[in-house]
């Protein structure tokens, strides 16, 4: 599966990537697995994966942790 991921600035000033959620994982259980190893659903605000994944939020991050998170709305 390809990633569906577009050129983004963050907030680091770095360039990363943007996309929603669910395109950032080949599927639940492979964003499951990232959240039990990094908490990637807590960075997001969520108390549980499947919250998370449920509300597939436009999401942002590099190779910086602190850069991943929820995009507002435009």
């Amino acid at each position: 599966m390809k990633l569906k991921q577009k050129p983004h600035k963050c907030d680091s000033g770095i360039t990363g990537w943007k996309g929603k959620l669910q395109d950032q994982y080949e599927d639940f259980a492979d964003f499951e697995h990232c959240c039990e190893i990094f908490g990637n659903h807590t960075r997001l605000g969520y108390k549980t994966p499947q919250e998370a994944w449920d509300a597939n939020p436009t999401v942002c991050g590099s190779v910086i942790p602190s850069d991943y998170k929820i995009l507002p709305k435009n």
